[in-house]
Formats: C-alpha cells, sequence, structure tokens
C-alpha cells in the first residue's frame, strides 16, 4: 500500500509489485497513512497530509474523534453508497449471474424509468462490461440507500461511535423494480445479467 500524492483520502493497492487497486479512505474525512498503512482521522497522521501539531480533531465520547456530517457531493461518499448497493443487489440472486446496481433518478423530472425499464434498457451496455456474456437482462430487487447520514469513526481497537445510528438502507425487493418512475423510493436497481 503506497499513498496518492494527489488525494490524501486515497491509497494504491499493489498486487505483483504493481499498482493496481486506487482506493478511497471510508468517507468522512479520513486520510491514508503511510506509517501505519491504514486510514486515520488527520489529526492522528503526521507529513503532508495531517493536521499540523497541536490542532485538535472534532471531539466524541471520551474526546475520541466524533462522527461528522459528511458532505454528501464528496465523491467518495457516493461511491460508497454505490458499493453498499452492489452489495446488497449482490446479495438478492439466488442465481449464477451478473449484478449490477444501477442509480436511479427518482426526481419528478426524473427520466422516466422504472427499474424493470431500467435494467433492460442498460443490457448492452452491461453485457460490454462483462464481454458479451449473457443474453437476459432482469430486475430483481431495488434498494434505497440513505443519505446524509453521519460517517462513524474507524474503530480498531474500541468501539467509539457504539450505539450511534449510521448508514441505513431500504430493501424493495421486487415491488421495487416496478416502483412509478419519476417518483422517489429506490435509489438504486438491482439488475441481473444472466
Amino acid at each position: 500500500l503506497y499513498a496518492d500524492p494527489a488525494d490524501c483520502s486515497m491509497y494504491y493497492e499493489c498486487v505483483l509489485g504493481h499498482p493496481v487497486y486506487h482506493r478511497p479512505c471510508a468517507p468522512g474525512g479520513l486520510v491514508f497513512d503511510p506509517a501505519t498503512q491504514r486510514c486515520l482521522w488527520p489529526h492522528e497522521v503526521s507529513g503532508t497530509c495531517g493536521v499540523p501539531s497541536g490542532a485538535q480533531g472534532p471531539s466524541g465520547p471520551q474526546g475520541l474523534p466524533g462522527p461528522e456530517v459528511v458532505n454528501v457531493l464528496s465523491t467518495d461518499y457516493y461511491n460508497y453508497y454505490d458499493e453498499v448497493a452492489q452489495s446488497i443487489c449482490t446479495a438478492a440472486t439466488d442465481t449464477p449471474s451478473f449484478v449490477f446496481a444501477i442509480r436511479r433518478d427518482c426526481r419528478s423530472n426524473g427520466d422516466g424509468l422504472t427499474c424493470n425499464d431500467m435494467c433492460a434498457s442498460r443490457k448492452e451496455a452491461m453485457r460490454a462490461i462483462v464481454n458479451g456474456q449473457g443474453s437476459t437482462s432482469e430486475c430483481i430487487d431495488a434498494v434505497h440507500v440513505l443519505k446524509n447520514r453521519p460517517a462513524l469513526a474507524p474503530n480498531p481497537d474500541v468501539q467509539t461511535d457504539a450505539g450511534i445510528v449510521g448508514l441505513g438502507t431500504y430493501r424493495y425487493h421486487q415491488r421495487g423494480c416496478t416502483w412509478r418512475a419519476n417518483h422517489c423510493g429506490p435509489n438504486y436497481c438491482c439488475c441481473r445479467l444472466r
């Protein structure tokens, strides 16, 4: 692992000595610490990504860093939402298949698609990702990942944020596939390609 010199919240993971994965730290202001090879609060890190000596981080229980409200426009946070939705969608299938969590625009002036429509209309894009495999595209579930939730503190040794409600989701199952277009409900469609 080594730090991204251009972005303290990112790091590279190497495979056989070559940088393969460009990964973000968890959302909420964490930065990569090359000394420990972990993502930590800036006040816990020395060097260019750390807070100057003597500065205090946000206080929480027992003076430890507490949860902070995250800028939901942050790319890292949105990617985290995508990963959560992808995990739920993958767990929803009971058949060997490729699974994709596709963002759904539920605004009143949105794209006018139900999740059934979304999965059908994105079939070729999904097939391109998996080198032309699969011939059937279908919606298997839909998910709403709640936004504007606090990012909890990292807890490698102590559960500093025990009891604090963090990320939440709602799973619609099959009825989410036909949820009315341009009406908020699911913000991710679970599409299966087989």
